[in-house]
C-alpha cells in the first residue's frame, strides 16, 4: 500500500534490539538476573523440580488456579532451562531458541563447539541478550524480512535507527537507561513524548504473526506431515525424528501448540528438499 504513493520508507527496525523493547529483555533484568546470582546447585535441583512436571501437568494446574498465562508449560520448562545454564548467553539461548540443540540435531555437540559463543566481561545480564540479539536475530530474521518485503515492491527501505552513531550510542548507556520502571526503550519513549501525543504511540507491542498453529492443523496438514516425516528427516540426515514427531503429534490433537517450534524445523526440511531437486 505504501508503494502506491512513496518510493522510499522509514523503519524502525533495530530499536528493541539496541534500547531494549521486547519483553524477554524484561525477564533478562529481573528473572534472569536474579537466576544467575542462585548457587548452581540450588538453580540445578529447582530445574529438576520444574521438569518433573510435564508441561500439560502445569497447563492443568494454570486452569485450576484460573491463571491466564498461555503455555505455562512451556514456560516452565523454558525458565528450568535458564535455571541449569552456566552463562548468561546459554540462559538466553534457553529462552529465545525454539528447539534444544542437545535434543533435535543429529551432530549438536560438533555444532555448538563451530558455533561458539561470546561473553562480555563485567556486563550486565542485559548486554549479554542484547549482543546475542544484534549479531543474530536483528541481521539474520528482522532484517532479512524487511529487505525481502520492501524490494517485492520496488520500496526502499531505510533504517535510520541502524545508523552507527546510534549503535554506538546505545552501547554507551548503561542498562538503567534502557529499561526503567518496568519498560524498556526509555530514551526512545523520552524523545517521542516531546514530539507525538502519548495516546498515539504508548499502546501494547503487536507483532504479525500469521496463523501457523490454524494452518498447520488444516491446509499444511499433509504438507507438514510428508517433509516432517520420520523416514524424510533420516533422508536428510540433520535432525532426530523422535522429537519432531512428538511435537507434530502433540500440535496436531490439540494438546500444546508448537507452531513456530515445527516452522523452524519445516522451513529447513523444505530448504534440504528444494537445494537437493535441483
Amino acid at each position: 500500500a505504501a508503494r502506491q504513493r512513496v518510493t522510499v520508507c522509514l523503519s524502525g527496525d533495530g530499536g528493541d534490539e539496541l534500547f531494549a523493547g521486547y519483553n524477554r529483555h524484561r525477564v533478562a533484568v529481573g528473572s534472569l538476573a536474579r537466576a544467575q546470582q542462585a548457587p548452581r546447585p540450588l538453580r540445578g535441583a529447582a530445574a529438576a523440580a520444574m521438569l518433573a512436571v510435564r508441561p500439560e501437568s502445569w497447563n492443568r494446574l494454570a486452569r485450576i488456579l484460573r491463571r491466564p498465562t498461555v503455555d505455562v508449560g512451556t514456560k516452565a520448562h523454558k525458565l528450568a532451562g535458564v535455571l541449569r545454564a552456566p552463562t548468561t548467553t546459554d540462559a538466553y539461548d534457553s529462552l529465545a531458541l525454539q528447539w534444544d540443540p542437545g535434543e533435535v540435531l543429529v551432530d549438536a555437540p560438533e555444532l555448538r563447539e563451530q558455533h561458539g559463543t561470546v561473553e562480555l566481561h563485567g556486563a550486565t545480564p542485559l548486554d549479554h541478550v542484547l549482543l546475542r540479539e544484534q549479531g543474530g536475530l536483528l541481521p539474520d530474521d528482522m532484517l532479512v524480512k524487511g529487505d525481502r518485503s520492501s524490494m517485492a515492491t520496488g520500496l526502499e527501505l531505510r533504517l535510520p535507527l541502524l545508523d552507527h552513531h546510534i549503535v554506538e550510542f546505545s552501547w554507551r548507556l548503561p542498562a538503567e537507561l534502557k529499561f526503567r520502571g518496568g519498560r524498556g526503550k526509555w530514551p526512545l519513549r523520552q524523545i517521542l513524548d516531546r514530539h507525538v501525543p502519548s495516546e498515539l504511540w504508548d499502546r501494547p507491542k503487536t507483532g504479525f504473526d500469521p496463523p501457523l498453529a490454524d494452518w498447520l492443523r488444516g491446509p499444511l496438514r499433509v504438507w507438514a506431515q510428508d517433509l516432517l516425516s520420520p523416514a524424510a528427516l533420516r533422508s536428510a540426515g540433520l535432525l532426530r525424528p523422535e522429537p519432531i514427531a512428538l511435537a507434530l503429534d502433540q500440535h496436531l490433537s490439540g494438546v500444546r501448540n508448537n507452531d513456530y517450534k515445527l516452522w523452524t524445523v519445516l522451513m529447513l526440511q523444505g530448504w534440504l528438499e528444494k537445494r537437493d531437486r535441483t
